[in-house]
């Protein structure tokens, strides 16, 4: 194990693979074999670029893995392999919901929680967006429900329910410190639904605000700039 996580650390992927790969071939009872495929699939996942002998070695573990916080790591990774192209969030959103219901009372839950709402609205799937995020709406940490808050709002303005919308960035805005990436997060999205509604003149407020505290104050001006002028073509 000690020469594969040198020759790892050295970036000579191979090399590492192969005493890895040694490791639970010859010595299947070692306390180590479980680590090493972990390690080895990250490997495969990532600098090798295998994404299917990472899933073997993923499935794997999280199958026979003796501890079970191999077992959680293991599917939350094999969860990223999916993640990573939108092709596969399928597979992603299946993986995150077996993680939730076998493992449930995993410390970082309302994460994955999180993580599988976001994959939900990313897919276009608003409804199960909606019902995921709204389970952290008593979770005790705030960050998490805003951000929870932002996907719902997001979600209910991809549907055109922009008044709906509009209360739950409001929500995140009055909560969150402001120039924060979720304040900027509900404030864009206060600027969209007035806009979309019709409310011009608060639409120019709010952006104007973002325009202030934003940490790209320059696109914020061409937004503002774009929305008085459609605002003065409608006077017209």
């Amino acid at each position: 194990m000690h020469t594969a996580n040198d020759y790892g650390a050295k970036g000579m992927w191979p090399e590492a693979l192969h005493y890895y790969e040694r490791l639970w071939v010859e010595f299947p009872q070692s306390s180590q074999v479980d680590e090493a495929k972990l390690q080895a699939a990250r490997i495969y996942a990532g600098p090798e670029a295998k994404p299917r002998s990472a899933d073997d070695l993923y499935r794997d573990l999280t199958l026979n893995a003796g501890d079970r916080e191999m077992r959680e790591t293991a599917l939350h990774e094999l969860a990223d392999i999916y993640k990573a192209k939108p092709a596969t969030t399928g597979r992603a959103i299946e993986l995150l919901s077996l993680h939730l219901r076998r493992f449930t009372n995993y410390p970082g839950r309302a994460k994955i929680v999180l993580e599988l709402a976001q994959l939900y609205l990313d897919a276009g799937r608003f409804s199960e967006a909606i019902d995921t995020a709204n389970r952290l709406d008593t979770d005790r940490d705030l960050e998490i429900r805003n951000s929870a808050l932002v996907i719902i709002a997001q979600a209910l303005e991809n549907t055109h329910f922009e008044s709906d919308a509009l209360k739950h960035y409001q929500r995140v805005a009055d909560s969150s410190r402001i120039g924060s990436p979720l304040w900027i997060a509900a404030m864009e999205g206060r600027g969209r639904c007035l806009e979309a509604s019709g409310s011009w003149l608060d639409a120019l407020k709010v952006i104007r605000e973002l325009r202030d505290n934003h940490t790209n104050p320059d696109a914020i001006e061409r937004w503002l700039v774009a929305v008085q002028h459609r605002h003065s073509e409608m006077k017209r």
